[in-house]
């Protein structure tokens, strides 16, 4: 039987852990899509509208909406799309913002914004729709000072409940492969060639992974969304497990837990 191996995988958009104060549906987000536009309905377990996204297919800008817990509008936002795929934004533009009383505090991208909930509490200037000047951020246990400039962080500073100081230059950024994706995927070409290697059946499909990237770097919490088999879906599992080298996502300068969607297709036959 001749084995032949090929491995595509795409990682979709990052999805840092955040504490929100509402939970999203298990069938959210609600997709209408027509040859022009997708719109997309975030929806809260209690069944109401967190928000609705609307993105022009063919200029790839979209308009956003978001609201409260109590249905009170929270923000609009104006953004462009990296493309059709990953819908990833490249660009975004705040329009308007109100507090949780209905008081307009931004209007036509310039303001006061501020927002607190029982997790975090963030406060600063949008100039021109972009954040400007000093901004705050803070948990019940960090203390964060950004700088901006035309939307772009320049500097933050983070300071924990035990007075450690952390300088950093970006909010977030992904995890990283230290050998390159490219090694990555080699691994687990060669180790899934191994492991089939005495089977009989032949090894064709297509698996969809999820996983968490930890702060230590380690891949755990995986799932197999959509299966093979079993065996396989044990042996990726393991395989995972043991892959060594990847640096953690950090946020505001503090390494975090980062989750993953990866479809892995395979054809050794």
């Amino acid at each position: 039987m001749k084995k032949i191996l090929t491995l595509a995988f795409l990682f979709a958009t990052l999805h840092f852990f955040a504490q929100e104060e509402y939970v999203e549906h298990p069938k959210s987000p609600a997709i209408k899509e027509n040859d022009s536009t997708i719109i997309l309905s975030k929806i809260s377990t209690e069944g109401n509208l967190i928000s609705e996204t609307t993105i022009n297919k063919k200029n790839l800008k979209g308009f956003r909406i978001t609201y409260y817990k109590n249905k009170n509008k929270h923000y609009t936002e104006e953004f462009t799309i990296s493309d059709l795929t990953s819908k990833k934004i490249i660009n975004n533009k705040i329009i308007n913002s109100w507090n949780i009383d209905n008081v307009q505090t931004v209007i036509n991208g310039n303001g006061n914004y501020s927002f607190e909930n029982k997790y975090y509490k963030t406060s600063g200037i949008y100039l021109n729709g972009l954040k400007t000047g000093i901004w705050k951020f803070s948990t019940e246990t960090a203390w964060c000072t950004e700088l901006y400039e035309n939307g772009k962080l320049v500097s933050g500073s983070r300071r924990d409940k035990d007075n450690n100081v952390t300088i950093y230059k970006e909010i977030e950024t992904p995890p990283v492969f230290t050998k390159g994706e490219a090694h990555f995927k080699n691994y687990l070409i060669n180790n899934m060639i191994n492991l089939n290697a005495n089977e009989t059946s032949s090894l064709v499909g297509t698996m969809n992974l999820e996983f968490v990237v930890d702060i230590d770097g380690k891949i755990t919490d995986i799932k197999i969304l959509k299966k093979l088999d079993s065996l396989t879906s044990e042996q990726i599992t393991s395989l995972l497990k043991k892959y060594n080298y990847i640096k953690p996502g950090y946020q505001r300068g503090i390494p975090i837990r980062v989750k993953h969607h990866m479809p892995v297709s395979f054809d050794m036959r």
